[in-house]
Parts: C-alpha cells; structure tokens; sequence
C-alpha cells in the first residue's frame, strides 16, 4: 500500500503554533521531517497542540522518514510477533495450533468491522504504528502477568517493567485503558493467591502513567476546542450516545461475540477460567469506554477484537482438541481466507498502479495551479467484498475535491506540487 492519509500530514513536523498539519484550514509552509530531533520538536509541539499519542506517532515520523519499504519489512516481523505473542499467551501447542492461526486471520482481517479502518489500515502506516504494533507491544508487557498465573517463575527488573508498562500505557486510549483494567486485575489477584512481586507493581505503575499522560496530553484539549469551534454539535450528549450504540458499539460487540465463539463455547463445557474473562472483558471494556467519548471510530475495533481473539486462543488451548476443528472445516476456513487475501492482494496491486500513475501525473504538471487526479476506478465486486468505500480506496492518498482539505495541502507539498484535487 502506498502511503495515504495521515502519513502525509507525519510526513511534516508538527507546526502547533500554526494550526498544526490536520484539520487546520491554508495550511502554510511546512518543513519534512528529516532528522531525530524533527521527531522531537515534533512530537512535543503534537502533545502540546493536538494529542497525547506521542509514542506511536514517533515511530510512525521515523518510519515516514526512513521509507516505506523499512516499514512493509518491520510490518511484517510485528505480525509475525503478534501471532507468537497469542500463542505464548495462550501456551498453545505449535503443532496443534493451525485452527488458531486460522481463527485469528479469519476475525482480524475478514469478519472485522470495515475494511477501509481495519485491514487497509493495518498497512497504512501511522495507523499501523498506533493502532496495531502499540497493541502487540500491550500483549508483550502483559505476558509475564499471565505466565505467573499460570505457576511460571518470572523475575524481571522493576525498571524495565516501568518502561514496557509506560510505552503500553502511552499507547491509544481505548487499549491503554483495558491494559491498565488488566494489569490491575492481575494485580489485586496476585495478592490474594499471595503471589505478588514487586517488578508486577512497577509495571502497573508504568502503564498507568503513561495512561495518565496521554489522556491529560494538553493538546487532546486544544483539539476538542478547535473541532467544536468548527463544529459546535461536537460533544458528547444523549443523542450523541444513542448514534454511537447504533453505529459503532453494536457492530463492534456483535464481530467480538462471534471473535469469542471458542471461549463461548467453553464456558458452556468446562465453566469459567480467569485468564479467559479477563481478557474477553477487556475486550468488550474498550468499546464500553468508547461510548462516552464524542468521538468513536470503527477502527478501534482492531483493538478490541485483539484482546478477545486473545481469550478465544486461551480457550482453544485449554479445550486441546476443539470439536469443530474437522479437517473440512479447517479447509473451508482457509478456502474463504484465501480468495479474501487474493481480493485484497489484487486490490492493493490495483490501488498501487493507480497511485503510480497519478504520481506521474502529478510530475508532469506540477508547475500548474491545480492538478485534478482522476478518482481511482476499482471494479465493484472488490468494493462489495470489502464493504466500504473509504477516501483511501477511492482516490490517491485520501485527496478529496477541496482543494482547501488539510491533506490535499499537505499532497502538494509533499510532492512539490501547488495544489491538488481528486475529482
């Protein structure tokens, strides 16, 4: 995937004096982040100005600045650690652990809310680094919490405890808050099995100031003032609440019910397990916490469904040998992944040559006023299939036609070009 969106405004370092680089109207000159301390005097003009989300927009400036192609490759080991992380959190056996592969592909990318915010952002890259690596680095802190539960010996240095539990609570809201519920959960727990030590109490402390410190961020904020002056209607309210239960909350519990059907399944025929619940309600915590905020976005629901696929591999794991995991049901399970993934291949590979294209359009005109790129024209079955049509899949890099859009501004200067349109 190309970059889109807002990689283009990370692309820049954040001029919070002026309006900063998203949403902010006549967006003037900005300067390409080139250097680590652009990161910095970015980052703290963003945490100042905009939000609290320092850390993974820190690796999505570095990962801009550095390339794409360094991005796709470390992409590609955090997947390959996120589904390690599942199966040592779920201590499954890696031979018998095909369905679980299987099942985590099959919610993750195929059953989640909307394509657009799930799948082509897991491989955009600031909602990548925010969204989804952020996540996996929550899974790793809390993996010596599940493996003393569990009757393991672990000693781990308080100060690193601190400093993975601050980077996890530093992350986006909604998983900075299940983590902090999880953490503290495990916590309470240990000390009434008298299995408390002190590096799980550091680690709780980590996680919790770097909750508190992204959430109080004073650009958080300074942001809610600047959308509600252009948007009075803007804040939270029973009408509000009542849109995001219909749009949001319910699409994003019904996909998590089904994500968990395994844990489902073995409640109903073994009975409780506490590792299993906690992380299925953490799960469900995050679009709860989600429904009293003014603004709540269906790509959260990648972090949700995390943290139950989490408890349905638990469950699996525990049930050893699941009674639908037939050989026939595996392979239809892999039979509809495969032609999802080969859409979803042959999109990006039709998106990609459409981007190409256009930037060679965009070279050849780029002493014009204006530029008008064309929208990209995909064939509809692929939108049916995926269910959404989303700025990043209709036009190059999430261009609208306004040419006074934050990120048409921040194309043009990106691509060295005065103004640009999709039309």
């Amino acid at each position: 995937m190309p970059l889109c969106y807002d990689d283009y405004a990370y692309a820049f370092v954040w001029d919070g004096e002026h309006g900063g680089n998203l949403d902010a109207m006549e967006i003037g000159e900005r300067q390409r982040v080139q250097s680590f301390g652009d990161i910095i005097q970015s980052q703290l003009s963003h945490y100042l100005t905009w939000g609290g989300r320092i850390v993974g927009h820190s690796l999505a400036q570095f990962f801009i600045w550095t390339g794409k192609f360094s991005f796709d490759a470390a992409n590609t080991i955090v997947l390959i650690i996120f589904v390690l992380t599942i199966f040592k959190l779920s201590k499954i056996n890696f031979r018998d652990g095909k369905f679980a592969v299987v099942w985590i592909f099959l919610n993750l990318f195929f059953i989640g809310a909307i394509f657009g915010q799930t799948v082509i952002w897991m491989t955009w890259l600031t909602g990548t680094c925010n969204y989804f690596w952020l996540t996996v680095v929550q899974l790793i802190f809390l993996l010596p919490y599940v493996k003393i539960f569990r009757g393991e010996k672990i000693s781990l240095n308080p100060l690193f405890a601190i400093l993975i539990g601050l980077i996890s609570g530093w992350a986006t809201e909604a998983g900075s808050l299940a983590t902090v519920f999880l953490t503290a959960i495990f916590i309470l727990t240990a000390h009434r099995k008298k299995i408390l030590q002190n590096w799980m109490l550091a680690g709780f402390f980590g996680v919790l100031i770097g909750c508190v410190l992204n959430i109080s961020a004073p650009g958080n904020f300074a942001q809610m003032e600047f959308i509600q002056s252009v948007n009075p209607n803007f804040k939270f309210s029973a009408e509000l609440f009542k849109y995001h239960i219909s749009h949001a909350f319910l699409p994003i519990i019904f996909i998590n019910l089904f994500a968990l059907l395994p844990a489902i399944y073995f409640f109903f025929k073994r009975g409780n397990n506490f590792l299993i619940t906690a992380f299925a309600a953490a799960g469900f915590l995050i679009p709860c916490a989600m429904l009293f905020s003014p603004k709540f976005e269906l790509r959260v629901t990648v972090i949700s469904m995390i943290f139950i696929l989490v408890a349905s591999t638990m469950a699996l794991s525990e049930m050893k040998k699941f009674d639908f995991t037939s050989k026939k049901f595996c392979a239809v399970l892999m039979t509809i992944l495969f032609f999802y993934f080969a859409s979803s291949i042959y999109e990006n590979f039709l998106i990609s040559r459409e981007t190409s294209r256009q930037l060679q359009i965009i070279s050849e005109h780029r002493q014009e006023n204006l530029i008008v790129l064309p929208k990209f024209d995909l064939p509809p079955i692929l939108k049916k299939i995926h269910r959404e049509d989303t700025p990043p899949i209709n036009s190059f890099a999430g261009i609208i036609d306004n040419e006074n859009y934050c990120i048409n501004f921040m194309v043009a200067q990106y691509y060295g070009a005065e103004k640009v349109i999709s039309r």
